[in-house]
């Protein structure tokens, strides 16, 4: 019987070349428990950056509001990670917002704000650098 339960954690008859089953599963709930953590963390994100962007009446419109999705590049354990849909090329009325230079810096300047709020209440030691949406107008 010990000889069974001790293979389960490696002590005998392991040959080393894969991790035993037991192993293999604590560190499969690891990484999955850090991958939870950043998808938390991603969330905080997109909440914060759909908050930023309905400031714009575009935005308030338009919000199609968030989701998740399995998308690899989506899938990363080391920060958070977002896609934003800012509009569709297809749909002839955000087509026109979307080739719009103000529209393109006043959309950077609030997702640029959301990821400076996200920092500032996340580390302690980052200075934030708020830019005011009169900007897109320079």
């Amino acid at each position: 019987v010990a000889e069974r339960e001790n293979i389960d954690v490696g002590v005998n008859g392991s040959s080393g070349k894969t991790p035993p089953p037991l192993i293999a599963q604590v560190l499969t709930d690891l990484e999955r428990q850090r991958l939870e953590s950043w998808q938390y963390e991603s969330y905080v994100v997109c909440t914060r950056i759909m908050n930023s962007l309905q400031q714009h009446p575009y935005f308030r419109a338009y919000a199609r509001g968030i989701k998740s999705a399995n998308f690899v590049v989506l899938k990363n354990f080391y920060m958070p990670a977002v896609l934003i849909e800012i509009g569709f090329i297809t749909n002839s009325d955000e087509l026109r917002y979307l080739i719009n230079p103000k529209f393109q810096k006043l959309t950077a300047i609030l997702i640029y704000n959301a990821i400076n709020e996200y920092f500032s209440q996340t580390d302690p030691t980052f200075q934030p650098d708020r830019k005011p949406m009169g900007a897109a107008l320079e």
